[in-house]
């Protein structure tokens, strides 16, 4: 390890030059191979690899934080022209350097840190844990919503929040039927995943398809899924684990991290962190409820629309599982929206408020508030910008709500777009209720930006 960590400071302290191999080898007194081969095998890449990671990274937090120009900054890491650093720049953070502008928390989501000598011991750990794969059935989940505000992940406010959320929930009403020994943590994705600062978590209990789930919870459902999982000795891993998997999956088994959410769960050594897989090369896939894929690009330009504020409960939402808890949480407002042409659902933009839960907000309803008797709190608002539509329809919200994170995931990847904070729009809402069947159908507009500015 005192050789792998020797390497580490020769390169740091080079940067923004970066050094050939054979220099370092040389300065270490080993051959080429061998050093090469026992870096490798400590970080999961080779010497070149974490030279050119840290070096972005670097450039990255500086393209956030200060208003130098993206040539300047090409030139001072080393680069032959701007156009150059734009190409290393998008295979390392999938977007060009201007979308990183004034986003030191996406820039610091995206860069590799210093390895230091406890990153490399539980690297070594992690190595040395047996990658367990497995098909999950499809599962029912009653969450309690929590929201951990750190984007280091860190392991003490991990732990504080969780064991708030815990406490909070065991004084709530109804919870008799939960058993609180076989919980679990779920981990969700956040829509603002690259600019937000935090990340949702749930306390999920799996229940039968027949449990009634409180007005305090939601309902989560897991779809069958291919798993991996892995052991780790504490919550201190947390941010370790997703770089060491990263590597191994894709090195070892030519596979990536499907969509969300994960499970957290207490073992004999510790934690079982468990994880959806797919094979790395995947593409597109079908998403059940999906009418319009791929979707169609719109512009908007909305101004002053009156619109009624509220506010999801916080143990009501984590990530992208929302639609299903709104509809439960305001009946009388998602009536009015639905099968109204005008109406519309305005979900606030995610990163406005790092503690809160989303703002949600009703439009298109004004004429029908006074019949119905609602006592709004009125406000007006704006939403410009790019648009991503999708129609989407289905029996079951919560399904819906799941091929929705899905469709997130994949949003991710995209080669043209990526989400960008800001309003969303769920309209033109269609309710038919015949006989047995109670479906329903929605346009959802997503904010973006694209990747090649």
């Amino acid at each position: 390890m005192n050789t792998i960590l020797s390497v580490i400071a020769l390169i740091e302290d080079s940067l923004p030059e970066t050094l050939r191999v054979e220099q370092i080898a040389a300065r270490s007194g080993y051959s080429r191979w061998h050093l090469q081969r026992q870096f490798k095998r400590a970080t999961g890449m080779s010497i070149s690899q974490y030279q050119r990671h840290r070096l972005l990274s670097l450039a990255a937090e500086k393209i956030a934080t200060t208003d130098h120009r993206i040539l300047d900054i090409a030139i001072e890491f080393g680069f032959e022209s701007q156009e150059a650093f734009a190409r290393a720049f998008k295979r390392f953070a999938m977007v060009a350097p201007k979308n990183i502008r004034q986003q030191p928390i996406w820039a610091k989501r995206l860069s590799l840190a210093e390895m230091d000598k406890t990153a490399l011991e539980r690297l070594s750990l992690l190595n040395q844990s047996d990658i367990r794969f497995n098909t999950q059935p499809a599962s029912r989940w009653a969450c309690s919503a929590i929201r951990i505000d750190s984007i280091d992940r860190d392991a003490t406010v991990i732990d504080e929040r969780i064991n708030d959320g815990f406490l909070a929930l065991q004084q709530q009403a109804n919870v008799e039927g939960l058993d609180f020994t076989r919980c679990r943590i779920l981990e969700f994705s956040e829509h603002n995943q690259y600019a937000g600062g935090s990340f949702p978590l749930a306390i999920g209990f799996q229940v039968d398809d027949d449990f009634v789930i409180s007005d305090t919870l939601f309902e989560a459902i897991v779809p069958e899924r291919h798993i991996g999982s892995i052991d780790v000795p504490s919550t201190e891993y947390i941010e370790a684990v997703y770089f060491h998997l990263g590597i191994r999956l894709k090195e070892e088994h030519h596979l990536r991290f499907g969509p969300l959410p994960y499970c957290w769960g207490t073992s004999d050594a510790g934690l079982t962190f468990s994880f959806a897989v797919e094979p790395f090369d995947a593409s597109k896939q079908t998403l059940t409820h999906v009418d319009a894929f791929p979707v169609s690009v719109i512009s908007l330009n909305l101004i002053d629309i009156p619109v009624s504020r509220h506010s999801l409960p916080k143990e009501k939402h984590a990530g992208t599982r929302r639609i299903a808890s709104v509809f439960d949480a305001f009946p009388s407002w998602t009536h009015l929206i639905a099968n109204n042409e005008e109406g519309m659902m305005v979900f606030g933009d995610p990163s406005a408020h790092y503690d809160a839960q989303f703002d949600v907000f009703f439009a298109g309803v004004e004429e029908n508030l006074q019949q119905a008797e609602l006592q709004p709190e009125c406000h007006s608002m704006g939403i410009e910008g790019c648009y991503l539509a999708s129609t989407w329809k289905g029996e079951n919200l919560s399904d819906i709500d799941s091929d929705i994170e899905r469709f997130y995931h994949y949003l991710n990847r995209h080669s043209e777009f990526y989400y960008s904070a800001g309003p969303e729009i769920i309209r033109d809402v269609k309710v038919v209720n015949t006989g047995d069947v109670h479906s329903v159908s929605f346009e959802l507009l997503t904010p973006i930006r694209s990747r090649q500015r």
